[in-house]
């Protein structure tokens, strides 16, 4: 996971703990500092590496714990007042229309900060997650 990938409100580990990014400031080309909000309130900051920081691998279960999702597992969202909704298939995620109809499959979004991402790109609304997501 590249440190240019991360940005503020995304949720990722640091020693198997969900934290969320609260700031991240570049020093220079080769020194990104970032700052998470550990489980206890506390801020913590360092580089990628000194922190430990992991992403968070998407899957089903993580996706059911962050977002209100129907019987059949759609996230439904609304932009610019249209509605859409994303699916979690096996390893990727599908963005359908208001008739359920795929409208893009999206193969590298494979961990729950890019989610978050794509997610507040489209909507503009940050997607922060429970603590209690556990690292499989």
């Amino acid at each position: 996971m590249s440190s240019q990938d991360i940005k503020i409100g995304n949720n990722v580990y640091v020693d198997g703990s969900v934290v969320e990014v609260v700031a991240i400031n570049n020093k220079d080309e080769e020194q990104v500092i970032i700052t998470v909000k550990m489980q206890d309130g506390l801020l913590n900051s360092g580089t990628q590496r000194a922190l430990n920081l992991e992403p968070i691998k998407l899957s089903k279960d993580v996706l059911q714990r962050c977002c209100a999702q129907d019987a059949r597992g759609l996230i439904k969202t609304t932009v610019q007042d249209r509605v859409f909704f994303f699916k979690m298939e096996k390893d990727y995620m599908i963005l359908m229309d208001e008739h359920k109809f795929t409208l893009i499959h999206f193969w590298e979004v494979n961990y729950l900060h890019q989610f978050q991402n794509l997610y507040y790109s489209m909507t503009g609304i940050c997607l922060l997650c429970p603590a209690e997501i556990n690292q499989e």
